[in-house]
């Protein structure tokens, strides 16, 4: 069976055309949300999301056939609640030993605090649903949004 080798959230990243070796700028570790006040204006258009890039990597085994095909999947459950999005998906083989998947989003926003879970999961094509391998990323999503300060101080 294949294993995970990484699973990395940024905002940006890179890839060395010659090596192959990937470069991740301002990965991200938490994400934190501001709620306007009552009677204050907005912010500004396109400050309240942030890019996000999602990279993957798989490793096949030993005992794993190159020309296999595999079915993969990036997805995104926020809790608390129960919703899970299925982002991205297609399959693969294993042509070389060693599988990275990449997605990118313009930006993502969130409403409310929770934990927001990034998965890649793969499977044999053909596998029953429940048969995926996976590994995650969890990012904090914290309201930061300061209480209003009483005039007399208390």
């Amino acid at each position: 069976m294949p294993r995970p080798l990484y699973i990395i959230c940024s905002e940006s990243g890179s890839e060395d055309k010659l090596s192959g070796l990937v470069s991740f700028y301002r990965v991200i570790d938490a994400f934190q949300i501001h709620k306007t006040k009552k009677g204050q204006p907005p912010p500004p258009t396109g400050a309240l999301t942030v890019p996000l890039r999602v990279t993957a990597a798989w490793r096949r085994s030993q005992d794993d056939v190159p020309t296999q095909e595999w079915d993969f999947q990036f997805v995104f459950k926020f809790s608390p609640g129960d919703k899970v999005d299925v982002v991205s998906e297609g399959q693969f083989t294993f042509d070389k030993g060693t599988r990275r998947f990449v997605l990118v989003l313009p930006g993502i926003a969130f409403n409310s605090p929770g934990t927001f879970q990034v998965e890649s999961r793969i499977r044999r094509s053909g596998d029953p649903p429940g048969e995926w391998i996976s590994q995650d990323y969890p990012i904090s999503v914290d309201d930061v949004t300061q209480a209003p300060v009483d005039a007399a101080g208390d």
